[in-house]
């Protein structure tokens, strides 16, 4: 036997009351606003790390193939990257 789904209304009071309640203003919403912001502010470089590791391997690639190395990164796309990485 299943159960219903709660309505909106329901599901917005038990939200409300457990974002009220103390304890989860307390110690559980400080920690994750800090997960969040901490995340925010590691993206960029491990996405830099993820997009450097990417293009060395683009790089070699494109050695391997043509025995020398592109003047400018937007030789290795398409045929060696599809999309190059965003530069910041």
């Amino acid at each position: 036997m299943t159960q219903d789904p709660p309505d909106d209304q329901t599901l917005r009071r038990e939200v409300l009351s457990i974002s009220l309640d103390p304890v989860f203003m307390t110690f559980i919403a400080p920690r994750v606003a800090m997960s969040f912001s901490r995340a925010a502010r590691w993206y960029p470089i491990l996405q830099t790390l993820v997009d450097q590791g990417m293009l060395a391997c683009a790089l070699e690639r494109y050695y391997l193939a043509h025995r020398e190395y592109p003047e400018n990164l937007e030789a290795l796309s398409p045929e060696v990257v599809k999309v190059l990485p965003r530069i910041w």
